[in-house]
């Protein structure tokens, strides 16, 4: 089994250099891989950020890496409530502690639409917003 770091994933679903793209289509159709929560967290930004994806498409970039029969992805219920969490609206970094916070009796945030939408979408565990 072979890790995947962020940029064989973003050549992988981008398909946008025409060199690396079809190599990084190889490694993944041709080995049986792992992606890290860390991998994909780092994949998100970069297509928010860098590549100015949509939320729909960027989940439909992750339900795609999840679903391929050669991937293995770290931590898979907690990697699919992130998802989930994300397409409702929810960042995914903030997502990503939430589902991995799972057996905890709260989340301590300062952030307020983290502590919101958690609510809104009834995430759990709680997340608690403190105050200064």
């Amino acid at each position: 089994m072979i890790s995947l770091d962020s940029s064989v994933l973003l050549r992988y679903v981008t398909k946008d250099h025409a060199r690396l793209s079809p190599v990084a289509l190889a490694i993944v159709t041709d080995n049986a891989c792992f992606v890290s929560k860390a991998a994909l967290m780092e994949m998100v930004f970069t297509l928010e950020s860098v590549y100015r994806k949509s939320r729909d498409e960027i989940v439909t970039a992750l339900r795609t890496i999840f679903g391929l029969t050669t991937v293995t992805v770290e931590s898979q219920s907690v990697t699919a409530h992130a998802i989930t969490w994300y397409a409702e609206g929810m960042d995914f970094g903030d997502a990503m502690i939430l589902a991995s916070s799972a057996g905890s009796d709260k989340v301590a945030s300062f952030d307020r639409d983290f502590q919101r939408l958690a609510a809104r979408i009834g995430a759990t565990p709680k997340v608690e917003r403190f105050k200064a």
